[in-house]
C-alpha cells in the first residue's frame, strides 16, 4: 500500500508511521438515540457528513481537510448499547458537530432484530 501511495506522489511515511497524520482539534463520541442491531445505512448521507466537517469537495476549488472524518465502531449486524459509542466525529469547526452527529445517526437504522451484512462475493464464474 506504501508503495501504491508513493506512486500517486502521497508521503509513504504515513502508512508505516501514522502518527505522522494530522490530527482534528475535536474528537467527539456519537451515540445512538436506542439499542438495536445496525440494520442499515443510508453511506451517501454518511458521506455527506464527510463533507460538512469538510474531509470532501464541494467543488473542484474546496479544500480538504485531512484530519477530519468519522471513525464508525459498528456496522450492519452489530448489537449497539445505548452508553456504548457507535462513532467519533473529528472535527477541526466546532460549528458543525451538533449537525455531523444528528445527520450520522439519522443515516443508520436499528432493528430488534439482527441484520447480517451482504455478501461481497455474490459468486465465482469458473
Amino acid at each position: 500500500f506504501a508503495e501504491f501511495v508513493a506512486a500517486q506522489g502521497g508521503d509513504a511515511d504515513i502508512i508505516y508511521y501514522p502518527t505522522l497524520l494530522p490530527k482534528a482539534k475535536y474528537i467527539v463520541p456519537v451515540y445512538m438515540e436506542k439499542e438495536g442491531y445496525v440494520a442499515s445505512c443510508k453511506t451517501s448521507e454518511v458521506g455527506m457528513v464527510n463533507l460538512i466537517l469538510g474531509g470532501g469537495r464541494e467543488t473542484k476549488e474546496s479544500k480538504i481537510d485531512l484530519a477530519v472524518g468519522i471513525d464508525i465502531r459498528k456496522h450492519i449486524g452489530d448489537f449497539v448499547k445505548g452508553d456504548e459509542v457507535f462513532a467519533y466525529i473529528h472535527a477541526d469547526d466546532e460549528g458543525v458537530i451538533e449537525e455531523a452527529k444528528k445527520r450520522l445517526v439519522a443515516a443508520y437504522k436499528l432493528s430488534d432484530e439482527r441484520t447480517f451484512p451482504e455478501k461481497i462475493i455474490k459468486g465465482i464464474i469458473e
